[in-house]
Parts: C-alpha cells; sequence; structure tokens
C-alpha cells in the first residue's frame, strides 16, 4: 500500500512550481468535488472538510508535498515502543472494519498519528498461540479507533489467512510489530515489482536497464549529449533547422495562413513569412467565408463573388453592351450609344423619360392667321384646317380674334373637345362657338374640331360681313 495521492496529483507535483497558487491552478481548471477533496483532507486533520480558505490552503500545500515536514515525517515512519491494551472484542473469522485501543500514548508522551506512520501499520494483538497479527489505515484519534484493513496476515509472505483471524477480548495486549509485513509494503526492494505512488527525486545518475514505461508526463532540461532524451520542444524545433526562412527569391519554410490572417493582410516580418493554403481558395463562390478568389477556366471571376445588392460606384470609363438595372446614379457626364430603353414613366422631376411620354406631354403650337370676308359671300359656312403635328388629339385649344372693321370688336374662345366658350365684345358669351367677332350684327362666327392631325374651324358668315378683315391667334395643348 502507498499514500492514498491520486496520479493527477502526482502529475502536478512533478511541475507544480508556486506553493502559493490556487487549488484551482493545481488542478489546472479541473477542481475535483468537495467530496473528493474531503477524501484527501482526512490524511491531514480530523475536522470536516466544507472548502473554507483556511482547509483549502492546508490542502494545497498537503497535496503539493505530502511527506513535507508540516504533516509528519519524510516518509512513513514505524512507531517505537507503542503498547495498548484492546478496548473492544474481536470474533474468531470476524469481518470487523475496526479496532479500539484504550490509549495511542507512546513512551515518549506524544500520540499515535496516521500522519506519522502514513497508510498501513501491523498490530499485534494478543501474546502466545492466541496471537494475530491485524493490519490498520488509518486512526481516528478523537475515538483512538483504528481502521481495519486486514486481519489474519500470515508469517511467511503478504497474505491473509482465515486460519489466522482468532477471537480478542478486551484488555488484552496491542502493540507494534516489528517485523517485514511493514517493510515490505512501505519501503522499496530491490526484486520485486512496485508501484510508487508518491513524489521522489532521484539526484544521482539513474540506469535504467530493462523496458521502462512512463504513463504520466515526464518533464526533463534540454538535451545537450548525444545520449540524452530530447523534449518535444527540441524535437519540434530540430525538425525546421537546416531550412532557411522563405522569401520571395529562396524557397524555405513558412507558416500556413489562416483564413482570417489571409483575409486582413496579416504580416507578421521577414523571419515569419505566413504562405497562403490551397484550401482557402476558390474559384466558386459555394460558402460564406474568407477565401481567396481563383479565376475560372476561362479567366475570369465567377459573378457570384459580387454582391449584386450592393451599390457600386464606376469613377473611369465604362463600356456596357446591354444594361438592365432597378436604379443607377450617374454623377459625371454619361454618353450613350445606343438609346437606352426605359420601362415605366418617370416618378419624379429628374427622371429620365421615354420618347413616347416626351412626345405626350405638354406641347405649344401656335398659329396667326389675317384674313378678309370668306369667299363664300353672306350666309355661308367655309372651313379651315390647321395641321398642328402632335401625332396625338390636342387637349384644348384657345383662339384669339379681332375685327378691324368700322366698330373694332374682338373674341376668345377655348374648346377641349367637348366644352366650347366663346366671349365676345359685341354679343357676350356663348357655348356654341369659339369665335364671334363682327360689326353691327354682321358676325363671323366658328365651332371646332380637333383630331390627330388637323385643328378645324368651319366658318360662318351670317350676313353681308365684307370688308370686314378677322385678325386671329390659335393656340393648342397637349398634356
Amino acid at each position: 500500500m502507498r499514500k492514498l495521492i491520486p496520479s493527477l496529483c502526482v502529475i502536478f507535483l512533478l511541475t507544480a512550481t508556486s506553493v502559493n497558487a490556487t487549488l484551482w491552478d493545481f488542478f489546472q481548471g479541473n477542481l475535483p468535488s468537495i467530496k473528493e477533496r474531503a477524501e484527501y483532507y482526512s490524511q491531514i486533520a480530523d475536522d470536516e472538510y466544507t472548502g473554507t480558505y483556511d482547509q483549502n490552503v492546508l490542502l494545497e500545500e498537503y497535496l503539493r508535498n505530502p511527506y513535507s515536514d508540516a504533516f509528519g515525517a519524510v516518509k512513513p515512519f514505524r512507531p517505537s515502543g507503542f503498547s495498548t491494551t484492546l478496548a473492544s472484542s474481536l470474533a474468531e473469522g470476524g469481518t470487523e472494519t475496526t479496532l479500539v485501543v484504550n490509549s495511542i500514548t507512546l513512551p515518549d508522551g506524544t500520540s499515535l498519528a496516521s500522519t506519522s506512520f502514513g497508510d498501513l501499520l501491523i498490530l499485534t494483538v494478543g501474546e502466545g498461540d492466541g496471537e494475530e497479527k491485524i493490519a490498520v489505515n488509518d486512526l481516528n484519534q478523537s475515538t483512538k479507533t483504528f481502521t481495519i484493513y486486514s486481519r489474519g496476515l500470515e508469517y511467511g509472505r503478504w497474505a491473509s489467512s482465515s486460519a489466522n483471524i482468532l477471537q480478542h477480548l478486551p484488555g488484552e495486549i496491542v502493540y507494534v510489530s516489528d517485523d517485514d509485513h511493514f517493510l515490505n509494503q512501505q519501503y522499496f526492494d530491490l526484486e520485486s515489482d512496485q508501484t510508487v505512488s508518491g513524489s521522489n527525486t532521484f539526484s544521482g545518475t539513474n540506469t535504467f536497464s530493462g523496458n521502462t514505461t512512463f504513463s504520466g508526463t515526464i518533464t526533463i532540461p534540454e538535451p545537450t549529449a548525444d545520449s540524452h532524451a530530447a523534449s518535444k520542444n527540441y524535437a519540434d524545433n530540430i525538425a525546421n533547422q537546416g531550412a532557411a526562412t522563405s522569401t520571395e527569391t529562396v524557397a524555405g519554410i513558412c507558416e500556413l495562413a489562416t483564413e482570417d490572417e489571409a483575409a486582413a493582410s496579416t504580416y507578421l516580418g521577414l523571419n515569419s513569412p505566413l504562405c497562403l493554403q490551397a484550401r482557402d481558395a476558390s474559384s466558386s463562390p459555394s460558402i460564406s467565408d474568407n477565401m481567396i478568389v481563383v479565376t475560372e477556366s476561362d479567366g475570369k471571376i465567377n459573378q457570384g463573388f459580387l454582391d449584386l445588392t450592393e451599390d457600386f460606384a464606376f469613377t473611369g470609363n465604362t463600356a456596357m453592351t446591354n444594361m438592365d438595372v432597378a436604379s443607377s446614379t450617374f454623377t459625371a457626364t454619361t454618353t450613350f450609344e445606343n438609346a437606352p430603353s426605359i420601362e415605366e414613366d418617370p416618378a419624379y422631376n429628374n427622371d429620365a423619360v421615354r420618347k413616347s411620354y416626351a412626345d405626350s406631354t405638354y406641347t405649344t403650337k401656335h398659329y396667326i392667321s389675317a384674313f378678309d370676308e370668306p369667299s363664300c359671300g353672306n350666309s355661308c359656312y367655309t372651313a379651315q384646317t390647321f395641321a398642328h403635328g402632335f401625332g396625338v388629339t390636342p387637349d384644348h385649344i384657345t383662339l384669339h380674334c379681332h375685327s378691324e372693321g368700322a366698330t373694332a370688336n374682338s373674341s376668345s374662345g377655348f374648346y377641349d373637345g367637348s366644352t366650347m366658350f366663346v366671349a365676345s365684345t359685341v354679343s357676350g358669351s356663348s357655348n356654341d362657338y369659339v369665335v364671334q367677332c363682327g360689326d353691327n350684327g354682321n358676325d363671323y362666327t366658328a365651332s371646332s374640331t380637333l383630331d390627330a392631325t388637323n385643328i378645324t374651324l368651319k366658318w360662318w358668315n351670317d350676313a353681308d360681313a365684307s370688308g370686314q378683315a378677322i385678325n386671329c391667334f390659335l393656340e393648342a395643348w397637349v398634356y
């Protein structure tokens, strides 16, 4: 048997350097539960472990060096001259787990403690033919109770025999055995296989002639001789020796760049060049990640690399043979060699317009004509046509006429394709004509018709109005 220190602690004992570090640091972040820590703590103190600061300080010191002078002897020590009497009975062939004695005082007045003898002590109970050797591994000082590990130890080897488990009554002598049972379990020997759970330091030269297996972490200094064991750090570094650092002109060693380093153009200096990896390059943007853009087999970049929902600003001359855009802003002078096609009428004042919209928007064309009495004579009709050139029917016309007869007069008329109206200085207003102009009842009147080609005025001379010169001004609009 050995001191009950878990293998995890043994590994840390080899590498821990600061006794002031916390338990968290000691266990490297894998802190055992309070129940598990209480199991370790019970080996150095009798109070209940609850994880207080003082208990953790004591436990940490113990775990870092369980055999320091602060916790008893440097190594398990078999007490000398201890003798007492049995306080409770033990049955023949019994399976008791405790052995209670009447005293734990040593000859020098000090008390026996498990922190001194370690985790194993061999007691002899009884005398003569009634003698029995019992192995115990713990002592509760307050109740003077040993925890029994094994009863009926044989005398010729480390083993237990049921024939050796005898009856014992209170008052029988109990003392520490001075035979080899204790030595066999607590100390090295030169021939048998053994497991060492404690932390051991070998300061001399040691030779391992057989196959040696180390299940824990071995910490060694950097090697200096050819026969020295090498550390991982030394092996990793030696693998790179003999090769130059990569430069733009020399082939050599470089560190593989991560995707983030490639995207950020990371530069670590001349002595630590970064190499781009093929796995970080692609000619097709199939994933959302930092990728190195590679052209396709046609030498062009896949359009999928462009986010076509973003805004684009072209500052140079740009030639586009076929452009279909939802919204574009041209801040510089822009020339279209072929007229662009616009699908919708404008919504804002600065929008470009289609030809059909421009053709149908507000347009004004004036006609001025001066003439005498129509050739039909008195009380007759004559028509006058004006080709407006709009290509669509005008929305409305206005006609202003002035008579130059003995009694000068004038009229202004309006027609929108459905309603006629005229105001005259001779006859007032009327909804029958667009012109009513003359002298003393000898009036010229005119109505109108409109179409996509002509404006037609149909004149009526209701009396002898010859000699009356009528000057007219015609306007037509298309909105």
